[in-house]
């Protein structure tokens, strides 16, 4: 909690700081921590829209990170992740760079210099091994697997849909027929500020796309029909956000497994 209470002023201190050099370290955490740069009611434009919408986020992300993150090395007996020898460079893309840097140059590898420095922490063998041993990703899918996520979620990650996908072609093609994730995206331009979009935030989806999902899914198990790009952007409706061209990645790789 002490570590929480803490970390929430520093983000404060630097969310106030919407044009300077808070913004800019706000940015940076959230290309670092994969935190999104956009909520369901902010658009995060450019680099104090991004900031603002990082702080907003790391309200939850923090509170998964110190306290959530306390109740696993309890489970586990110590802690079971490692950043040693992780690349955070890999992280930026030349996009995010060109951003913030357009009216402070050199501002990212000023800031990623930093974060690369830092003590490195590694796991605890026995936690790791623990954690090694919980249940996990198979990909063994035996049934249609139906997944909805929004692009920018800080709390379920989208890349979570990346690492099933892995999961389930290194099964085979069976498994991987047998899943179909789908994936939210919001507008570039949002509405009337404080009206919430789909596809950023937290499982931010229309009603009807809601509804849709249940009706891909059925005619899916029950009728046999595939759920097609036609089927799915009727079904899921003209306001869900759907994004067929949505590219999933996995986690950023790192040291180990």
């Amino acid at each position: 909690l002490k570590a929480y209470t803490q970390a929430l002023k520093a983000v404060e201190t630097a969310s106030k700081d919407k044009y300077g050099q808070g913004a800019i370290k706000l940015n940076i955490i959230g290309i670092v921590g994969m935190v999104p740069p956009k909520t369901s009611t902010l658009a995060g434009g450019g680099v104090s829209g991004a900031a603002t919408a990082i702080a907003a986020n790391l309200t939850a992300v923090l509170a998964r990170g110190t306290i959530d993150r306390f109740g696993i090395e309890e489970q586990v007996g110590g802690n079971p992740s490692s950043n040693v020898g992780t690349d955070y460079y890999a992280r930026v893309t030349t996009k995010q760079q060109e951003t913030i840097d357009q009216n402070t140059p050199d501002a990212t590898v000023k800031y990623m210099k930093i974060v690369s420095n830092a003590p490195r922490v590694a796991a605890n063998p026995e936690a790791r091994k623990r954690a090694s041993e919980l249940a996990g990703v198979t990909g063994s899918i035996k049934v249609p697997t139906l997944t909805l996520h929004t692009q920018y979620d800080p709390l379920a990650i989208v890349q979570n849909e990346g690492s099933l996908i892995v999961a389930a072609n290194t099964v085979g093609n069976d498994a991987r027929r047998l899943l179909q994730p789908d994936v939210i995206s919001p507008p570039i331009f949002y509405p009337d500020k404080n009206q919430q979009v789909a596809g950023a935030g937290h499982c931010s989806f229309t009603a009807d796309s809601v509804a849709g999902g249940i009706v891909i899914l059925n005619n899916w198990v029950q009728l046999g029909q595939f759920p097609t790009y036609a089927s799915t952007t009727e079904l899921l409706g003209p306001d869900s956000g759907y994004n067929p061209n949505f590219l999933i990645t996995k986690w950023p790789s790192g040291p180990t497994e």
